[in-house]
């Protein structure tokens, strides 16, 4: 993802791994005033077991603190239908970027 207006930038690029029921995407960000940020997604086998979620690094209490999500059912992993025993194809990394996309988008506005 591009560094935004607001100094978001990503410390790494997306990694995709398979649980034992599902497959998720993690990438670490960085605002400009040093907050470290981290998207997850995960695409279960279970659909309203599925998650977004971006959260900041506390790090006074060592512990990531959810800021940022999208309700599974608006999940474009799992509107897709994604089959989390298969690892991540072409479509399934489009629908992860766009549900990493939307959770950029509501962070930008946190941090704007």
């Amino acid at each position: 993802m591009p560094e935004t207006t607001t100094g978001i930038t990503p410390l790494e690029a997306p990694r995709f791994s398979n649980g034992r029921q599902s497959v998720q995407m993690t990438q670490l960000l960085r605002t400009s005033s040093g907050v470290k940020l981290r998207l997850f997604i995960e695409c279960d086998s279970v659909g309203f077991q599925s998650s977004g979620v971006a959260s900041a690094f506390d790090p006074v209490k060592l512990q990531w603190n959810i800021i940022a999500s999208i309700p599974y059912r608006q999940l474009a992993v799992v509107q897709a239908g994604l089959n989390p025993y298969r690892p991540a194809d072409g479509l399934a990394q489009v629908a992860f970027q766009r549900d990493a996309g939307e959770l950029f988008r509501q962070l930008d506005l946190l941090f704007g």
